[in-house]
């Protein structure tokens, strides 16, 4: 009794799980067996057909779902250009597209703004994509008006390109060997059809030529942007100082200090004072100089393709690691006369088929030159007083990419 009663006032602890309810009576208990005892292929199959049935129904669903969500959503982005949530059904709008004579009229001041920013093309395009993208949500939005369309595309891309400069630099502090731009060809003055003038090859802008570009590097992306718009487009320092945040009298100390630490990293200023070959009078035309270039590169005639060359020519090759290539500049002309006849060697030993053409490679003249149909490098020459005093040669494959695509596309058309 004394055990019944103490068993009567027992509390059950707060917040334990109640007990399970006793079966009615009449009902056999199972045994400790009977309750350890696995279950039988009986009482499991029915439960996997239900969560396999389970699992489907769900996936089904959910796909459904998602399809109809990537609808809606495809719709609502190419409609308004701008993503809104699955469901939502936006409001009447006038639609923008890559269509939108506004944002095409401004497509090649965009492209040139990024491009000059990143010395990269597939940046360069990406940049001006994002810069749609703005430009489409902020036609979109009811609340949104834009006043100045260009000045509004301008600043997206300016600022989009800051960021990714910042992203980049730190990939090119560990770049291996010397970096180039990745070469902008103009496909259309190609030795298929007539040399590049004089004047088609120097019509762009200074700021494009690869040269420049590298030296480019050196300017913080901030700096760099007020530099190019300033130098490269004109912009007044109101414009400018409203595109990278900042007030007209700090861009103008910006423009300044860039101009000035550029001015000191040109090579003709680190030049100056240096015994040189003293420039021709008669001096040849650009177009005149290559062909006479690639004459006696053919005919292997060493002293002719060195009275090519400035003395104190310099060959740059960005080659990324990627493929084997000298990983220092190359200084003096006949150092580099002797390298290029020793490729030229070396390539025929090797059976390779050399071809070389003609082209504008960032308003410059070059040569883009492929072995058994493949790129193998491009290459933009600096010609003043009728020498060449540099090249730039790009032979890293990840920037022949497009030029690789294209001739593959040729070769079987």
């Amino acid at each position: 009794m004394t055990g019944a009663r103490r068993a009567s006032v027992m509390r059950v602890p707060q917040g334990a799980p109640p007990a399970p309810p006793s079966p009615p009576r009449g009902t056999k208990r199972p045994s400790a067996l009977e309750k350890h005892r696995p279950p039988s292929p009986t009482d499991i199959a029915p439960k996997i057909d239900n969560n396999i049935d389970n699992k489907i129904d769900n996936k089904i669903d959910n796909n459904i779902d998602n399809k109809i969500d990537n609808k809606i959503e495809h719709r609502s982005v190419s409609q308004s250009g701008a993503a809104v949530r699955p469901g939502v059904v936006p409001m009447p709008f006038k639609p923008a597209t890559h269509a939108d004579p506004t944002f095409e009229a401004a497509r090649p001041r965009l492209f040139a703004i990024a491009y000059r920013m990143l010395g990269s093309i597939s940046d360069a395009e990406d940049i001006v994509q994002d810069a749609w993208l703005r430009w489409t949500r902020a036609r979109a939005d009811a609340d949104a008006e834009i006043r100045e369309p260009t000045a509004y595309l301008a600043r997206a891309t300016t600022r989009l390109a800051i960021d990714r400069l910042r992203q980049v630099k730190r990939r090119r502090e560990t770049y291996v060997g010397p970096w180039l731009p990745e070469p902008l060809i103009d496909r259309d003055l190609s030795a298929e059809r007539e040399p590049p003038s004089a004047s088609e090859a120097l019509a762009l802008a200074e700021s494009l030529k690869i040269g420049f570009l590298v030296l480019l590097e050196t300017l913080g992306p901030t700096d760099r942007a007020v530099f190019l718009l300033r130098e490269a487009f004109d912009y007044d320092y109101a414009e400018i100082a409203a595109i990278v945040g900042k007030t007209p009298t700090n861009c103008r100390q910006i423009f300044a200090r860039a101009r000035k630490r550029l001015a000191a990293d040109r090579p003709e200023t680190a030049q100056r004072g240096r015994a040189s070959r003293p420039a021709r009078r008669d001096s040849p035309s650009p177009t005149a100089l290559l062909e006479a270039f690639i004459g006696a590169l053919t005919s292997r005639d060493l002293p002719k393709l060195e009275a090519l060359l400035a003395e104190d020519a310099v060959f740059h090759t960005d080659h990324g690691g990627r493929v084997r290539a000298n990983r220092r500049p190359i200084y003096g002309a006949n150092a580099i006369a002797r390298f290029l006849l020793g490729l030229l060697k070396k390539l025929e030993r090797d059976d390779g088929a050399l071809r070389t053409e003609f082209a504008v490679v960032n308003g410059q003249l070059g040569l883009i030159n492929y072995v058994d149909g493949a790129p193998l490098s491009v290459i933009a020459l600096d010609i003043n007083g009728g020498v060449i005093t540099a090249f730039h040669s790009i032979n890293n494959p990840e920037k022949l990419q497009a030029l690789a695509g294209s001739a593959e596309a040729r070769s079987q058309s």
